[in-house]
């Protein structure tokens, strides 16, 4: 999770309802260098491409890999809240972990809430018996 500042900080900077609805968690992927990575990296602009066709000039960003260390990445992120005007869902409260102070909470009143769309469930894959793979959830972030 990409959030910078101290506590303080981030409820002064971030309590307005313009940066609210900015504000995410991220995670980036990497294969290191592993050549069925380079592959899903291939597909991915392959997708895109498909989708460039079919759309008129310049209303498609141009898509490439973001970069982790030396290595080619996929950037992936959720945001924090969802304005109440897009969703007919209830807020859900913020794991412990992940808004130890409530400053998150505290930012979801007024127009935008913290759905169950908004929450990333972190799992931790074990291998189990005759070394079939099975995944619990956690929130071991370390």
């Amino acid at each position: 999770m990409r959030i910078f500042g101290t506590p303080k900080m981030l409820h002064t900077r971030l309590s307005n309802a313009r940066a609210v609805k900015w504000i995410r968690q991220s995670a980036y992927i990497t294969g290191l260098e592993a050549p069925s990575f380079k592959s899903a990296l291939e597909n991915i602009l392959a997708i895109h491409n498909l989708f460039k066709k079919h759309l008129p000039p310049n209303k498609l960003d141009m898509w490439h890999p973001d970069q982790f260390q030396n290595y080619h990445s996929i950037a992936t992120w959720n945001r924090y809240f969802t304005s109440k005007q897009h969703t007919s869902q209830e807020s859900v409260p913020f794991h412990h972990t992940v808004d130890p102070k409530g400053i998150l909470a505290s930012m979801a009143q007024g127009s935008y809430a913290h759905t169950s769309e908004n929450e990333v469930k972190f799992f931790d894959r074990f291998l189990g018996q005759e070394n079939v793979p099975q995944y619990v959830q956690c929130f071991n972030f370390s």
